[in-house]
């Protein structure tokens, strides 16, 4: 038996509760009772399950030369997204979707959605009214949704893509509920009772989205044209080695998981940096300085080289990781990871809040301080974001260039007024880490 230290007191619902409740006070907990190793059980029934977060062992983890460790399709990402999908898929099954998504994420590609977002930026902020108050989440999660539908279907004035529109966020919506977030953790508590079930509704809004989806996909390969370059099209028309192309169900279950990642994860990310940015004078008024510098040249080459910029973004993902926590990974072999030894079959987690937490490596790190990102290069095990090794985010190029975008659209066109006067917490939100009551502000127009 390892004696890996945590609470075994209380059963592992429990933990789950817990961790969707107050993810942030229930990994500091373990970290100040137990220390860089510990079990929290808070995914499947494993014993142990276990969390670190020290930076060598997250290159252990991420290691491929020699690897001792495999990523398993996470129950939590079947359930929450598709069995289908790259992030659920393992060994050699992975390996094939990755390479199959990579494309579209980087070069020519990339290019051309720059525009897009700070087009779809300036008509959403257009939109609000002077001194009226709103949540900067909102904000930001219409922006998200209306990039990601335009990088993957290309037509989002499409009526089924304004339908799908209207069922994903209902889709989100439904994750509010601490007993949603709570029931793709705890399978027992997945009740459903029709449409006026909390559960019912979320099975409900993710069906109509299974459906639109489908009914796109079957209307493109009736359709076979293969000169669009929208996501979507890219994936049907992509071949692996042996020449074979995605099935519908792999399509739904990828276009799904694009679906969440580029919208969620991304509206948490500048809405955080947002919250940071209005709250802290000093740094929004560097910022903008470096900005100005642009004058005419608001183009977006000029924008995503702008090195305050790409600090500013950075602080905010390391105080606020969108997604707190790695893929769980299992040890393929007997492994030493910070001093115990673990069989083959152990599952381990990192925690990602918790190393860019740490005080070693981000001096007072609860100070909201992008300073830190250009006086020090930090290594890839010590910011992970996006996590690491073969399981990196593969989006991660497009959502820099969006927060990028996005926030140096608001900030050169626009003025904005923080109206919390309290610290605003996190909280989960299905997988993701969201700003409690979603930042109140007010818009004060044009700058």
């Amino acid at each position: 038996m390892i004696t890996i230290p945590g609470d075994r007191r209380n059963p592992s619902w429990l933990h789950k509760i817990k961790f969707v409740l107050d993810p942030i006070g229930y990994m500091e907990s373990n970290y100040k009772q137990f220390g860089e190793i510990f079990h929290a059980p808070i995914s499947g029934n494993y014993d142990p399950y276990i969390w670190v977060s020290h930076p060598q062992a997250f290159q252990k983890l991420f290691s491929t030369n020699p690897s001792y460790f495999d990523t398993v399709g996470s129950v939590y990402i079947k359930n929450f997204i598709g069995k289908d999908s790259v992030v659920a898929a393992e060994g050699k099954r992975h390996q094939r979707k990755r390479k199959l998504l990579l494309p579209p994420f980087h070069g020519e590609y990339l290019d051309n959605y720059g525009k897009s977002i700070i087009l779809i930026t300036n008509n959403a902020v257009k939109n609000l009214i002077n001194n009226q108050l709103f949540l900067a989440h909102h904000l930001m999660q219409n922006i998200t949704l209306e990039v990601i539908l335009k990088v993957i279907f290309g037509v989002p004035e499409k009526p089924r893509i304004k339908q799908l529109k209207k069922a994903i966020i209902a889709w989100l919506e439904a994750l509010n509920s601490p007993l949603i977030s709570a029931a793709i953790l705890v399978p027992s508590l997945q009740i459903n009772l029709g449409s006026w079930s909390p559960w019912g509704k979320y099975s409900q809004s993710k069906q109509k989205i299974a459906e639109i989806i489908h009914e796109e996909i079957a209307e493109r390969r009736q359709d076979n044209n293969d000169s669009y370059s929208d996501i979507l099209s890219l994936l049907m028309n992509a071949k692996d080695e042996q020449r074979e192309a995605m099935s519908d169900e792999e399509l739904h279950d990828e276009i799904l998981g694009l679906l969440f990642a580029g919208h969620e994860t991304s509206a948490a990310g500048l809405t955080w940096a947002i919250y940071q940015l209005y709250k802290c004078s000093n740094v929004r008024k560097k910022l903008l300085q470096e900005i100005d510098t642009l004058g005419n040249n608001f183009e977006v080459k000029m924008i995503v080289n702008l090195p305050y910029l790409s600090a500013v973004c950075n602080e905010t993902l390391r105080m606020y990781p969108p997604l707190p926590k790695t893929i769980t990974r299992i040890a393929n072999q007997s492994v030493n990871l910070m001093g115990y030894n673990l069989p083959m079959g152990t599952p381990v987690n990192g925690s990602i809040y918790l190393c860019h937490h740490r005080e070693d490596l981000y001096p007072n790190p609860q100070e909201f301080r992008p300073e830190r990102f250009l006086e020090r290069k930090f290594s890839p095990y010590e910011f992970i974001p996006f996590g690491g090794g073969t399981r990196s985010c593969i989006g991660q190029a497009l959502a820099i260039l969006e927060m990028k975008l996005v926030l140096a659209t608001i900030l050169a066109r626009y003025q904005l007024k923080l109206l919390e006067n309290k610290t605003v917490k996190p909280k989960m939100r299905g997988t993701t880490l969201v700003p409690t009551g979603g930042v109140k502000m007010s818009f004060q127009g044009l700058r």
